[in-house]
């Protein structure tokens, strides 16, 4: 059996009980003593006539489920309702300590053995905000969940603004009003509206608390990316008085403080010690922590409910103690990627016990959350964690899942469920154990502890609530929506199955070795790269991030905080060939520090020579432990709002709300800054994109002066942005001078930039006579569109101004990807002219002087000269080229290596006929290649001289293919509308139907953006109907 002492256990030799366990069995006996003799009566009768098999099993289980059926499941439902009143769940908060004080106080109480497993986490932690409105008074706000690592901050002078309410959101809502520098009001339930706000230039957000949320709307409050952009949640009792004054058009302050920090957690260990086999031992465990996106108000009913139930399993272990030794584990951190799952897993399984075989962890059963919402339970062992398939895990769990077999065929089960829920067993209990297709009963992402208990080799499963979890993450109580009859049932029921493997005699549990490369421990440290001493330097306090390369659910991400020599591990990664699934096999580790007296990004991963080009971020994992470094940069952030590719008006990616490593549109964006003077990549720089959310960060450092370019595909030929701060005087831009935190709106921006640079590159271009009517209507297009969107700003009608503003850039990108196409051809072409003059300075000088010595390079020079500058007259490239010089030389230096492979190629072949000589006498008539070619070339030049009409109809033939060549450099594709007669059949409307394929939804999704597009487009001649 198991023993605890000063906070430690060891096994102690089968027979030896604790005092109290003799008590309760004592009262238990004498408590039910009639009920026991009835039930030896029926069994001595029927025991002929049974075998010894069923004999036992109905014997256990008839036992076991009479027990659960008889504990007092209001009291589990009323202890819930308690928990979810402590105040939030959150690790960390004042809520979680309370309810640990309570589990313990529980345990102590019934004298239960238990261990305490303290750790820490880094959890973003609210300490309090409060809106103080002009004239009204004082309210107080809670924080939202950071903006990647950046959580809500507000200076020391506070964010001061007017208020301004826009209802649920949407663009239309925002018109009319001043949203510039305000503190914007919004419903909660606005899905991802908020970010209208900023792209309209609101300082912050307070979301309005509703009577009603989902698990999605608070997904859709998520944001990957470390912007700057503070958002609050108000109370609904608050929130009459606030919007009264916000309709008066009241100013407001924000002040308060939010911060990540590292905080105590605390596992609780249950143990209970087996009558019949101690040494084996069968977990069950529940995470006792919660969460919600407004982190300060996690205190779910529904969530609670799990916690409530396993206390209550307490007593019934306590009254029947279990043939083999139980655990039960209340679990923390399993919000902050199940961060007191991997302390325990990597303590019990790698613990010496285990190691020498004293201890045999047998099944790991991890027990809800039960749901309100669903009819009926399921049965998972992986999750979106690192969706962990080790190879051979069926094999492991051949026991368990035979056993699990016979519990579910039961008759007996299988009669109190129908008798409960009308349902058979396979509709009430969902099985899905083989590890693939781990969403199959979840309509939205989820991680579970038996995944982590899976990548150590042991074998585990979750019971939880089949589907609807539409109370996760809200911020409101779920206490008056519980429905304590299916969250009975499913507590029950789960409970049988957990329990019946610490009962069931015929379960066998094989004691097996765990490897620790299977749960690899990851030490790592995070650098800056000293320029001055031109090594790295470690950096603190750090926010650190590691997570699967395309997982894209935020509560799968380890979060940590390095130490003051920039050092951080953690526990609990599987090997890179345990991930299964469509996703890549490595992990990816960033790092990031924020200003926190005013919340903007001050360290991001370094992409350049020094950072991710010399120590890459992604990790194949394979042995514990792991060694990992991240590089970052210090700077100061540009957010680039919108960056959208302007073909498809959509971003690069598409996420499936049910699957995050799954998208329906995958692509690669690239938001990246250059240095503007050398329009070459800067050697210490930041970037982050993920393509999927519509803003994006680059940090660049300070006082640099750098353009930014967005790209679209791995080696696009051309940026579809280019943010160059140019004007109507400056065409080609003045740089983005950076010397503190900017934020841009990317499609007037960029539209208005490459306005002027296609412009006045097209004037370059029709100076030298090439022009292209496409052009000429794309700008007048994009005019048109940039006039409206500077109308519609002004006027604040800010649904036409950024469907404009997005019109304006499609329109802009179509002229500037003509103009560059025009501008390619005049290059590429350049090359072939730049060669026929060199080559032809130097004939004509022969034809036409004939010098020698200097004066032959003279003349050679002032001839080609000459033509250069007839060249420069008719042909656009020099001009346009910025690289023309560089272009002449390398024409140059080609010819010079031509004829120097030619010299270098005679002279070899002049030592090989000469050691041919040797060896094997005169054998052959010699011919001198290289002076053949060059008396050709005198004697071409002696005839041109003596026939100069022939002469001069060569240099025709020359001048007129150059003119063709020329000619052709303004040819172009117009593409134009024919009308076409209306068909017999009256049509179903009149309009356009846009859409990407046929009856393939939602392959290609239509966006956001382009429904703006679309409607700008329309304009007063017609209805986007979107």
């Amino acid at each position: 059996m198991l023993k605890c002492f000063n906070n430690s256990w060891e096994i102690l030799p089968h027979g030896l009980q604790y005092s109290h366990h003799e008590r309760i069995l004592k009262e238990i006996i004498a408590s039910k003593v009639v009920r026991s003799l009835v039930a030896s009566i029926i069994l001595v009768l029927l025991l002929p006539l049974a075998s010894p098999l069923a004999v036992a099993q109905a014997s256990w289980e008839n036992r076991l489920l009479s027990a659960l059926e008889e504990l007092d499941w209001s009291i589990v439902a009323s202890r819930a309702i308690s928990i979810s009143s402590l105040g939030s769940r959150m690790t960390g908060y004042e809520g979680y300590y309370r309810l640990v004080e309570l589990i313990e106080g529980y345990l102590d109480e019934l004298g239960v053995a238990y261990r305490t497993q303290e750790f820490e986490v880094a959890v973003p932690i609210d300490e309090g905000f409060t809106l103080e409105v002009e004239g009204v008074g004082s309210f107080k706000l809670y924080a939202l969940w950071p903006n990647g690592v950046i959580p809500p901050v507000a200076p020391p002078e506070g964010i001061r603004g007017e208020l301004v309410y826009v209802d649920s959101g949407d663009l239309e809502k925002f018109n009319g009003k001043n949203i510039n520098g305000s503190i914007v009001l919004m419903k909660f339930n606005s899905l991802n509206n908020w970010v209208n706000a900023l792209r309209l230039g609101a300082k912050a957000v307070i979301f309005i608390e509703p009577t009603e949320a989902t698990y999605p709307e608070s997904l859709m409050k998520f944001s990957d990316t470390p912007i700057n952009f503070p958002r609050f949640y108000l109370k609904g009792a608050d929130s009459a008085e606030v919007l009264k004054a916000a309709e008066k058009g009241a100013r407001a302050v924000v002040k308060g403080r939010a911060e990540w920090r590292e905080v105590k957690a605390i596992n609780i260990v249950a143990m209970f010690n087996g009558t019949d086999r101690p040494d084996e031992l069968v977990v069950l465990a529940t995470h006792i922590d919660s969460w919600s996106v407004v982190p300060a108000l996690a205190s779910s009913a529904n969530e609670a409910y799990s916690i409530a139930s396993m206390m209550e399993l307490v007593r019934l272990l306590e009254e029947y103690p279990p043939r083999r030794s139980v655990w039960l584990v209340f679990l923390s951190g399993h919000w902050q990627a199940m961060a007191g799952g991997r302390e325990f897993v990597d303590w019990l399984y790698f613990s010496e016990s285990v190691r020498r075989g004293e201890l045999k962890p047998g099944i790991f059963i991890k027990l809800g959350p039960f749901s309100s919402d669903s009819d009926s339970i399921a049965i998972q062992i992986s999750s979106f964690y690192a969706m962990t398939v080790p190879p051979g895990f069926t094999v492991r769990y051949q026991a368990a899942q035979t056993a699990l077999t016979r519990y579910l065929n039961s008759e007996l089960f299988a009669s109190f469920i129908q008798d409960a829920t009308g349902m058979n067993v396979t509709q009430f209990v969902k099985v899905w154990t083989s590890g693939v297709m781990i969403w199959n009963y979840e309509e939205y992402p989820y991680v579970t502890e038996s995944e982590l208990v899976l990548s150590a080799g042991g074998a585990g499963y979750t019971i939880m609530a089949a589907g609807g979890k539409l109370w996760k993450g809200v911020p409101i109580s779920d206490i008056d929506s519980l429905r304590k009859e299916r969250l009975r049932l499913q507590a029950l029921a789960a409970s049988y199955i957990a329990l019946s493997y610490a009962y069931d005699p015929h379960f066998t549990v094989s004691g097996q070795k765990f490897i620790h490369d299977n749960f690899i421990e990851v030490r790592g440290r995070v650098l800056e790269f000293d320029v001055v001493k031109g090594w790295y330097s470690p950096v603190p306090k750090a926010i650190v991030r590691f997570y699967q390369v395309e997982n894209r659910f935020p509560l799968a991400k380890i979060v940590v905080i390095s130490d003051e020599e920039g050092r951080f591990s953690f526990k609990g990664i599987p090997p890179f060939h345990f991930v299964s699934g469509p996703v890549l096999k490595y992990w990816k580790i960033d790092a990031f520090k924020y200003d926190p007296q005013t919340g903007f990004l001050t360290h991001a991963p370094d992409l350049g020579i020094y950072g991710e080009q010399a120590v890459p971020s992604n990790y194949p994992l394979l042995t514990s432990p792991a060694e990992v470094m991240t590089v970052v940069v210090k700077g100061v952030p540009v957010e680039v709002i919108d960056p959208v590719d302007p073909r498809t008006m959509r971003l690069a990616q598409f996420i499936d709300p049910e699957i995050p490593y799954h998208t329906f549109l995958s692509g690669v964006s690239i938001v990246m800054p250059y240095d503007f003077s050398s329009r070459s990549t800067l050697l210490l720089y930041g970037s982050y994109n993920n393509g999927y959310e519509p803003f994006s960060v680059v940090l660049v450092p300070e006082g640099s002066r750098i353009t930014i370019a967005v790209s679209y595909g791995l080696g696009a030929r051309r940026p579809v942005a280019v943010l160059t701060n140019s004007t109507a005087s400056e065409p080609e831009g003045n740089g983005i001078l950076v010397t503190k935190p900017m934020r841009i709106y990317l499609p007037l921006r960029a539209a208005l930039d490459m306005f002027y640079i296609s412009s006045s590159r097209y004037a370059t271009l029709s100076g030298h006579f090439v022009y292209n009517p496409n052009f000429e209507e794309f700008m007048r297009r994009a005019g048109r569109h940039l006039e409206a969107a500077r109308r519609a700003f002004k006027q604040r009608e800010y649904s036409k101004a950024l469907g404009a503003s997005l019109a304006a850039y499609a329109w802009v990108y179509r002229a500037y990807d003509t103009v560059m196409w025009l501008i390619d051809d005049a290059a590429n072409t350049s090359f072939y002219f730049l060669f026929v003059i060199v080559v032809g300075s130097i004939l004509l000088e022969r034809v036409l002087v004939h010098s020698e010595g200097k004066k032959r390079i003279l003349l050679t020079i002032v001839v080609g000269g000459f033509m250069l500058s007839i060249f420069y007259l008719i042909h656009p490239a020099l001009a346009i080229m910025s690289n023309s010089f560089m272009g002449l030389l390398g024409v140059v230096l080609i010819l010079i290596f031509v004829v120097t492979a030619g010299l270098m190629a005679n002279v070899a072949d002049t030592a090989i006929k000469e050691l041919s000589m040797r060896v094997l006498g005169i054998h052959r008539i010699e011919v001198g290649r290289i002076g053949v070619a060059s008396i050709a070339f005198s004697t071409a030049i002696e005839n041109l001289r003596k026939r100069p009409i022939r002469t001069l109809l060569t240099f025709l033939t020359i001048i007129v293919t150059v003119m063709a060549m020329v000619a052709f450099t303004s040819t172009s594709v117009l593409v134009t509308a024919a009308s076409v007669p209306r068909a017999a059949v009256p049509p179903y409307y009149e309009g356009v139907m846009v859409k990407n394929q046929l009856a393939i939804p939602p392959v290609g999704p239509l966006s956001f953006h382009l429904a703006l597009f679309l409607e700008a487009e329309a304009g007063e001649e017609g209805v986007a109907l979107v």
